[in-house]
């Protein structure tokens, strides 16, 4: 984990229940959720929903946190790689999140 998002959940498990949904543990976190490197997102997504159900039925809020998005030229030969980085680490999380909050952050 990166400095922005670990920063995040260690400011915020001070006073709530923090789950970490991410490729790397969290010390700071109540649960962390490991996401595998190699795999699609997609089918991770079941798995990834129970775990977060059986920790808490409901969210207050979820802050979808990105430290390794990586910009460049729109005439870069790999700009479709960079966007479908995006769309999975960004995008995806946000959409699974999205009926366990009233409210979601992409930063």
């Amino acid at each position: 984990m990166k400095l922005l998002g670990n920063s995040i959940i260690s400011t915020f498990s001070e006073t709530w229940k923090v789950a970490n949904i991410d490729f790397e543990e969290n010390q700071n976190a109540h649960l962390n959720i490991l996401l595998k490197k190699n795999g699609e997102f997609i089918e991770q997504v079941d798995s990834i929903e129970k775990k977060v159900e059986s920790f808490s039925k409901r969210f207050d809020t979820i802050i979808c946190v990105n430290d390794n998005l990586k910009t460049g030229s729109i005439k870069s030969q790999d700009i479709f790689s960079q966007y479908k980085l995006i769309e999975e680490e960004q995008t995806f999380p946000a959409l699974l999140s999205k009926p366990k909050a009233p409210r979601i952050f992409l930063i």
